[in-house]
């Protein structure tokens, strides 16, 4: 197996690859743990770098378009710029106390007791200064992570409300429909003889689609598309999540019978990293009639 090389990974964290190499940069991380793991090693050292203004012109352009808004590199960027600033500080501190030192030996012994006692009355005033805002500071700061998470608790509770009591109205709108289970199993090509049909009352009904996966990957969510034969979506539903099956999993989701004229449909699943990147993991067909009777 080719593995990509450090330069070649550090392209893929500046977002400088094409779309061919990030692919098989984050099949890799996905799926080899040695290339995972010197990923984050790079990853570090690269904020390292940023924060030191090591980074090329073009880098530090192409850091900040890919990681400017990523509130993870941001909380890693401070916590770096705050290491580069103690160090910065205590470099300053060692060389006044190297110059202190070398002032206070050329002094007589008795000057040199009274300086020391001076020395170290002061150094108890910063110390216990510097510990006063330190201590009020991290206060503030517990106070405030306090304040937001009791409003986004607060903001989740209130949506969580207003959630049950919209589903609860929509229950009652419909209430006590008959439930039709339907199993599509992937790759079932669409002919009049194979392809499955989803039979259904002449009375509204609410069907329960069940998609079974054969693929071993697994998303964090799952997105549907509902496609009539010309291609026309009739649906389409995400942040669906999967179920253990006979056949590895299922993805499950529910549509009204009014949606689905008599016909062929197709369902298309895809399997969601984030809001933005998608990936076609199979494609189901199944056909529709209505139950004369």
């Amino acid at each position: 197996m080719m593995y990509p090389d450090e330069k070649q990974l550090i392209r893929y964290l500046l977002g400088d690859v094409t779309e061919e190499e990030q692919s098989e940069v984050e099949r890799l991380y996905f799926t080899d743990d040695e290339v995972y793991q010197l990923l984050l090693v790079l990853e570090a050292e690269l904020i390292d770098r940023y924060v030191a203004r090591k980074l090329t012109k073009r880098e530090a352009m192409l850091f900040r378009a890919k990681h400017g808004t990523s509130p993870q590199v941001q909380k890693e960027l401070r916590f770096a710029a705050a290491i580069s600033r103690q160090f910065s500080l205590t470099n300053i501190l060692r060389m006044r106390w190297n110059s202190y030192v070398n002032e206070f030996l050329g002094l007589r012994p008795m000057l040199r007791v009274g300086f020391a006692l001076f020395l170290l009355l002061g150094l108890f005033g910063f110390w216990a200064v510097i510990r006063s805002f330190t201590q009020r500071g991290e206060i503030q700061r517990l106070e405030a992570e306090y304040k937001d998470i009791k409003q986004r608790l607060s903001s989740e509770q209130s949506r969580s409300k207003q959630l049950a009591e919209a589903l609860e109205a929509e229950r009652s709108k419909h209430p006590k429909l008959p439930v039709v289970s339907f199993v599509l199993l992937p790759g079932v090509l669409r002919s009049a003889e194979s392809s499955p049909t989803l039979v259904l009352p002449k009375t509204p009904a609410l069907v329960e689609l069940k998609l079974e996966i054969e693929s071993k990957e697994s998303y964090p969510s799952y997105r549907v598309v509902l496609k009539r034969e010309d291609g026309a979506v009739v649906w389409s539903e995400e942040g669906l999540t999967q179920s253990r099956s006979n056949m590895g999993g299922v993805i499950r989701f529910s549509i009204r019978s009014e949606i689905l004229q008599r016909g062929d449909f197709m369902v298309e699943l895809f399997g969601q990293q984030d809001a933005r990147k998608l990936h076609r993991i199979h494609v189901y067909t199944f056909a529709v009639r209505r139950n004369s009777s």
